[in-house]
């Protein structure tokens, strides 16, 4: 298949053929990864069964200062470009949290601490088949240091929320997930860098996971190089399509191919959900 633009877009410097649509989507770091700010949550994501019952989310507090935080349930609906507030009828059909507890609710860390809230599978839960999802939201209150004027501007705290996603799978193979490539196109970003824009499609009882990366094999060239990769990459159950946007960071390619592929982390290690390769035409002269 050659992969070529949707259409053209406004010159915005003195670039080849190729224009792209800003990134609409950011996607975190990998599984090991953990989110930055006032505090660091790592992993990023949990997964419990009827046979893994627990799993357990590491908060810790890079700052100079107390931090308490929150612990709680949020229900986000998934649509093809992000997540929504779930609405009753989408909690009734997708909610995990009625099945779950969290121990403890409240933290308070001091400069440099690191704490475990505790997830769990409640004992008389009922597990359906398939995978039900709920957010654990991290909120931190504001440190309660007056506001001090440094230079002429104002130093404030502000509080944070974090949520990250909480699986209950309960009957189901992991061998039956699948995931396929649609509508893939080049587009261009404000600045006229390339914008690699793929739509991914599940199938099976779970929602995949892993990683999203881009190759370039250039025509006469020495060898396959990475142009762009996406960690934490997931397609939600309840999106019927999850649309990705991966930066390739460069105005131009070659005549050559690309290929993109989207391999499993986690529990799908070593699986390969996707992969294709696009023949790239030289620009024309």
């Amino acid at each position: 298949m050659i992969l070529s633009l949707r259409a053209p877009a406004r010159r915005r410097r003195a670039v080849s053929w190729w224009r792209a649509a800003c990134l609409g989507s950011a996607i975190a770091s990998g599984a090991g990864g953990a989110a930055h700010a006032q505090l660091i949550v790592s992993p990023l994501r949990a997964v419990i069964t009827r046979d893994a019952r627990e799993a357990t989310i590491e908060v810790s507090n890079p700052s100079d200062r107390i931090v308490t935080a929150r612990a709680d349930w949020i229900d986000l609906a998934a649509g093809i470009d992000g997540y929504i507030e779930a609405d009753a009828e989408a909690r009734q059909h997708l909610s995990a949290a009625p099945m779950l507890s969290l121990e403890p609710a409240s933290i308070r860390l001091e400069p440099g601490a690191r704490r475990r809230v505790r997830l769990r599978l409640r004992d008389d839960a009922k597990v359906p088949k398939g995978e039900r999802r709920s957010h654990l939201l991290l909120s931190s209150a504001p440190s309660r240091s007056p506001l001090r004027r440094t230079s002429g501007g104002l130093r404030a705290d502000i509080s944070l929320s974090i949520s990250l996603p909480v699986l209950v799978r309960g009957a189901g193979q992991i061998k039956e997930v699948r995931a396929a490539f649609e509508a893939t196109r080049l587009d261009r970003d404000k600045a006229g860098d390339l914008l690699l824009v793929t739509d991914i499609r599940r199938t099976g009882p779970y929602s995949p996971y892993g990683a999203l990366s881009a190759t370039f094999d250039p025509k006469g060239g020495d060898g396959p190089i990475e142009l762009a990769r996406l960690d934490n990459v997931a397609a939600p159950i309840d999106a019927p399509t999850t649309r990705l946007r991966l930066p390739l960071g460069r105005d131009a390619l070659p005549a050559g191919a690309l290929t993109l592929v989207y391999e499993g982390r986690a529990e799908f290690d070593g699986t390969t959900f996707a992969e294709r390769r696009f023949d790239i035409a030289p620009p024309p002269e």
